[in-house]
């Protein structure tokens, strides 16, 4: 490495470095000076000359703790820089990369050069980071386990928006033609069309959504179209541009905000997932041993991620010692799906080859058997599940707990980010954000592409909200104990000619806590949270308020997550009712939920004041089968 030295930009600061070191195969461009290696966290996209690799954030814990700043590597192996070297790093790497490649600097195999290219990013980095961060959650997002059923991004608006990215006038240095935006299209061009046509025959999508929609599908179905063209499908062209035509008046904002689609939501595992691997049972004296998914290994949404979620032991069957495994599907996932062939490779200690063992659908897993001699067994290395086309070698070893490790930070990093999310109140149209910004919403994240496809009802405006009271408890009120009960001594104190009251009263039982505040002389904000230890995202709580001469008023509050331990829901309630006590039943699941209470259920969604609120009654919808009677009654709280 050279000694060049580092002169600070005109603001003052210290410049980035970025490291340009010749190999044998060419050059690496090296920022901060660490080299490209992939990895889960690390992917790379292969470009004209060479390849860029791309680190997401999630890795280790040496980044976390330094503020960890966006990487981008990138090896070249041309006879000269390729135009994406200066349109990511800029003039001064594209040169010393040149240099290198032509060993006009012979004694130079190492130069430091002074850029600012991460402090103030080009728009090709930029939309570069977004691309390969697109792709990665497509690919690679964890499955829900049973303690945190998060959401799922929309596989068909992510393959739409990264699709729209990969063809944008930002990364043509680095992709020369639409091969990957076509790619990125493939599964989902009938979608496209089916959401081009809803929103063509509605009045308009969520105005937070209405513009990044926009963009997106006139870049897709440009993208179709141009295809079809080359092969030369004359009426599919014709239909394509009559399509772009309707979206000229179809794709518009409304003016409200709670009549945004719903997002996708991780079916609930329930009673019909396979009992976990420490609660099996087995006979003592069995060889007991678990091990892990190699995400990249298989296909996206198939299995279990969860560290050990894949289990296998050694059983008696017929006098022969038969080695058992079991790889726990994901939710979702039924015997009437029919996914891919999947195959356990067993690699044993000493020998080069793993032995092969079908794995076939049986109650919510893969399961296969194979017979053992008497050594195998204890020299198993790792049972590595495999379900995609060419996997790569299965890793052993250190390189095995290495590959655990990263997942366990990406499983970790998808949870924070869906905690974490909060939506603007408008998406910026550009596909490309000013900054480096990995937590900026896409549209998958925001909705799904059912909900766009559902949009058929009247929009509310923006703070609508409706409340119910005395009045209503007359038809809402139910007869049955609640599980557990929740005293307070005040419930609402504000007399009728009091304006405000600032007391806040609140009561906790076994991890769920009752909370009023806000209290007027005609309204009341109440709010629910419940830790995870004994609720679910989305799970419902029904609570119940009385005076001495009987019930006042019913209320059902949808639980979403408030913070890595606690969920959290609340409502509005309009009455002048001195109530002086309440209780709450535990949660539980809205398709558990008393059918009777779809009334209440309306009346509960209308009484929802915050946008949190209002998406998790939607999330909590799509859960629900068309035609259910509390899915109806949630569309009717809305449109009401």
């Amino acid at each position: 490495m050279n000694g060049s030295s580092l002169m600070p930009d005109e603001t003052g600061a210290e410049p980035d470095e970025v490291v340009v070191r010749a190999d044998e195969y060419g050059v690496l461009i090296c920022p901060d000076g660490r080299e490209p290696v992939e990895s889960l966290t690390c992917p790379t996209l292969p470009v004209d000359g060479g390849a860029v690799f791309c680190d997401l954030g999630m890795s280790s814990d040496t980044d976390t703790a330094r503020g960890h700043r966006v990487y981008i590597g990138a090896t070249v192996m041309d006879d000269a820089p390729p135009a994406w070297v200066k349109a990511l790093y800029g003039p001064a790497v594209a040169s010393a990369v040149g240099r290198m490649l032509s060993r006009t600097s012979a004694a130079a195999t190492s130069r430091t050069v002074a850029t600012t290219w991460r402090r103030r990013p080009t728009a090709t980095a930029r939309a570069l980071h977004r691309l390969m961060l697109g792709t990665w959650m497509r690919r690679y997002w964890p499955s829900p386990d049973d303690g945190r059923p998060w959401t799922i991004p929309d596989r068909v608006l992510i393959d739409l928006e990264t699709a729209a990215l990969a063809a944008s006038y930002e990364l043509k240095p680095c992709l020369i033609d639409n091969a990957l935006a076509r790619h990125l299209l493939r599964r989902s061009r009938k979608a496209l069309c089916d959401i081009c046509r809803a929103v063509s025959a509605t009045r308009g999508v969520d105005r937070r959504l209405a513009a990044r929609l926009e963009g997106v599908l006139r870049t897709d179905l440009a993208l179709v179209r141009e295809e079809a063209e080359d092969h030369g499908e004359e009426e599919r062209v014709a239909e394509l541009e009559a399509l772009a035509d309707d979206l000229d008046g179809g794709v518009a904002a409304t003016s409200g905000g709670s009549g945004m689609p719903a997002r996708s939501r991780a079916p609930d595992r329930g009673a019909d997932r396979p009992e976990s691997f420490d609660e099996r049972t087995v006979d003592a004296g069995a060889a007991l041993w678990r091990d892990t998914i190699d995400w990249g290994n298989n296909a996206r949404g198939l299995f279990d991620t969860r560290s050990g979620a894949v289990h296998y032991d050694v059983r008696e069957h017929d006098g022969m010692r038969v080695l058992h495994i079991e790889a726990p599907l994901a939710p979702g996932w039924s015997s009437r799906r029919r996914g891919p062939r999947c195959t356990a490779r067993i690699c044993c200690a000493g020998e080069e080859e793993p032995q092969l063992v079908p794995l076939e659908h049986n109650d919510g897993c893969m399961t296969g058997e194979i017979a053992l001699d008497d050594e195998e067994g204890s020299q198993i290395e790792c049972v590595d599940v495999v379900s995609v086309r060419r996997p790569r070698s299965p890793r052993t070893g250190a390189r095995r707990e290495q590959m655990r490790a990263e997942q366990e930070r990406a499983t970790q990093w998808a949870w924070q980010r869906v905690l974490n999310s909060d939506v603007p109140d408008v998406l910026p149209a550009s596909l490309v954000p000013e900054v480096f910004d990995a937590d900026s919403p896409w549209l998958g994240e925001v909705t799904g592409a059912d909900g766009l496809m559902e949009l058929d009802g009247p929009v509310p405006p923006e703070g609508d909200v409706m409340v119910f009271g005395a009045a209503d408890a007359k038809t809402t009120a139910v007869s049955r104990p609640p599980v557990l009960r929740i005293q307070l001594d005040r419930f609402v104190l504000a007399a009728a000619d009091q304006i405000a009251s600032q007391v806040e009263e609140r009561s906790r039982v076994e991890g769920l806590e009752l909370r009023v505040a806000g209290i007027t002389a005609s309204r009341v904000v109440v709010t629910v949270t419940a830790e995870t230890t004994i609720a679910r995202p989305l799970d419902v709580v029904v609570f119940n308020s009385e005076t001495e001469a009987g019930p006042v008023a019913t209320l059902v509050l949808v639980l979403a997550p408030d913070t890595e331990r606690t969920l959290s829901g609340s409502a509005v309630i309009s009455t002048r009712v001195r109530q002086v006590s309440g209780f709450l039943e535990m949660p539980k699941p809205l398709k558990d939920l008393d059918e009777s209470l779809a009334p209440v259920v309306s009346a509960s969604v209308r009484a929802v004041s915050t946008q949190k609120g209002r998406r998790a009654w939607i999330d909590a919808a799509r859960g629900l089968p068309r035609g259910h009677r509390l899915r109806d009654a949630i569309k009717e709280g809305f449109s009401s």
